[in-house]
């Protein structure tokens, strides 16, 4: 995966090209914030433009799209509505301007019927209604509201947000698109290494998703459900996640998982980080290592193609008895991460022969 963005104008050619190597480019919703050829008012139409021009720039390649579980008033379709005092029932608060980007956010309550009803009827349909190019809606920020809420209705809010996320992937997948949902959350046998506290745990949210198709984005992998100093590594951590993507892919949920590259202040070991991706990866699964979300950020990391086709997995995870050694074998590769001791080995099969890279 690679987030795109370049935020002084279109994506160039160079810029088009590197995104075509990636298996899933995600154009950011900071994408010509701070140019000077034209306002910073239609995201919609910005982001879904991208998509067509690097479809272009590579036939058959499908780019994913912004949006957040906020209103934000860079998208020509939310900024009225979120201004509009006539639909402050629908909001849980007045909004929140975002002075580095001149923008400002506003959160639906979505237990009122008529705010969950315009995100999905309104907002997710135009998305849905997008051209072939766009593979489908990266949703930002799905509980992190939810989660840090103490008000006694939090968990009837929670179930209300997951529904509404439900319809949106639920009309995604009419339209032939996917669906990533950005989550803070985790299963209850995480729940220890967890700090966010949200009012129902990840159990409850593949429970109400039912066999809606969805994936899992987890924006610090490795470094925690929510992003601490790269200086503090946490064996703890470390397995709680790889536990926590194991699971979720038991389940059939994919994972987005991306990793704070090394000049990040949450960076993470890329040979960590990607061998405990491939530990619990369920098809369709997709990993990057980037330091932020601008063209800037990312680079393809040597190891990808030292990796090269690594097939199938050809069963699920072993894990240790005290849950912190955890291998797996894929048709190209055997994978080993020692969270204890933060060491991860890759062992190429080429024919009869193993090579560790």
């Amino acid at each position: 995966m690679h987030f795109g963005c370049n935020t002084t104008g279109p994506e160039s050619a160079g810029q088009l090209r590197n995104l075509s190597r990636y298996q899933m480019p995600i154009f950011e919703f900071r994408q010509q914030c701070c140019g000077i050829t034209a306002p910073w008012n239609d995201t919609e139409a910005t982001l879904s433009a991208q998509a067509t021009a690097l479809a272009a720039t590579s036939p058959g390649a499908r780019s994913w799209v912004y949006r957040n579980a906020e209103m934000g008033s860079m998208f020509a379709l939310q900024r009225p509505f979120m201004d509009n005092p006539a639909n402050d029932y629908l909001f849980l608060g007045p909004a929140r301007i975002d002075p580095k980007y001149n923008v400002s956010w506003r959160t639906l309550n979505f237990s009122v019927k008529a705010a969950a009803d315009w995100y999905v009827d309104v907002m997710v349909a135009e998305a849905a209604a997008e051209g072939p190019a766009v593979a489908g809606v990266f949703f930002d920020g799905v509980d992190g509201d939810v989660c840090a809420s103490t008000s006694p209705d939090a968990g009837r809010l929670f179930n209300d947000t997951v529904a509404v996320f439900r319809r949106a992937c639920e009309r995604l997948k009419a339209a032939g698109k996917g669906c990533i949902l950005s989550m803070i959350n985790s299963f209850v046998s995480a729940q220890e290494a967890n700090v966010t506290h949200c009012p129902l745990p990840e159990d409850a949210v593949v429970q109400l998703m039912g066999t809606t198709p969805w994936m899992r984005y987890y924006q610090h992998w490795l470094n925690g459900f929510i992003g601490r100093p790269a200086t503090v590594y946490s064996a703890q951590r470390c397995a709680a996640m790889t536990a926590n993507a194991i699971k979720e892919g038991n389940a059939g949920i994919p994972m987005v998982a991306r990793a704070p590259a090394d000049t990040s202040v949450y960076a993470v070991d890329l040979r960590l980080s990607l061998a405990a991706f491939l530990i619990g990866a369920a098809p369709g699964s997709t990993y990057g290592y980037g330091s932020c979300w601008f063209d800037q950020c990312w680079a393809w990391q040597r190891i990808y193609d030292e990796l090269g086709t690594i097939g199938q997995p050809l069963g699920p995870a072993a894990v240790s008895a005290n849950g912190m050694l955890f291998s797996r074998s894929w048709e190209g590769v055997n994978v080993e991460l020692d969270c204890e001791h933060a060491t991860a080995s890759f062992r190429l099969r080429h024919g009869d022969a193993i090579v560790d890279l």
